[in-house]
């Protein structure tokens, strides 16, 4: 009789994922949308912005996640740590978290976008998105009990 196999250990499983996942660089290679090529911030920031527009009525949200983080990055190296525009991009990451019922993530960037707000408070959308900050804070405080 052939002998019986031996489970799979947690270590062994562990092993075999390290092995199916491709390096670091040839993942990111066959994820991106700009073949690798080194764009300036301005041209990176309209094309995540058009990868923002496709992913929002979809339920890609690690995609789309992805796409908000790259374009922050974009206005930061634009302007600074207080773009204005950053404060929208806090806060549709902060929405996207709480569609996936991930309030730690979405109340941080609630916080965050809510202090960059405060420091902008001259900029005309300051104002309306105070309110959507705090209104999404509060979701927020309710669902963590």
């Amino acid at each position: 009789a052939p002998p019986i196999p031996r489970p799979i250990t947690a270590k062994q499983r562990t092993m075999q994922r390290r092995t199916a996942i491709p390096a670091t660089g040839e993942r990111e290679r066959e994820e991106d949308d700009f073949d690798g090529q080194l764009l300036p911030p301005s041209e990176r920031k309209q094309l995540c912005s058009e990868r923002i527009k496709k992913l929002e009525g979809t339920d890609e949200y690690d995609e789309l996640i992805k796409a908000l983080v790259e374009y922050g990055a974009c206005l930061r190296i634009e302007g600074d740590d207080l773009h204005p525009g950053l404060v929208r991009t806090h806060f549709n990451l902060a929405t996207t978290y709480l569609r996936q019922k991930l309030v730690p993530q979405a109340l941080a960037h609630f916080k965050q976008a809510e202090e960059i707000n405060e420091r902008n408070g001259a900029h005309k959308d300051a104002d309306s998105f105070r309110c959507r900050i705090l209104e999404g804070m509060g979701i927020c405080e309710t669902r963590m009990g």
